[in-house]
């Protein structure tokens, strides 16, 4: 999956808090340059809208994508072993 900064957009997430620097060293590893961290605004029925980061597909590997929707469990019974079997334990 990824997502891709568009004006008007939105998409649903998880928000984290209190990320150190390793653990976004670690984070950035993980997403590889296949994305880019980027700040984009958030907002949340109960609050009021914040700035925070997320990994957004780098622009050289947009044409990776499609049309097709993503689908938790489609990808965890048919992707989620081989793409684990890419990172060492």
């Amino acid at each position: 999956p990824a997502i891709t900064q568009r004006t008007g957009s939105s998409t649903q997430g998880s928000v984290y808090w209190g990320i150190d620097a390793p653990a976004w060293r670690r984070l950035d590893a993980f997403e590889s340059n296949l994305y880019e961290r980027s700040v984009v605004e958030i907002s949340h029925a109960d609050a009021a809208s914040a700035m925070a980061y997320t990994y957004v597909i780098a622009d050289a590997y947009k044409n990776r994508l499609t049309d097709e929707v993503w689908v938790l469990e489609h990808f965890r019974l048919s992707h989620l072993n081989r793409y684990l079997s890419q990172f060492p334990s």
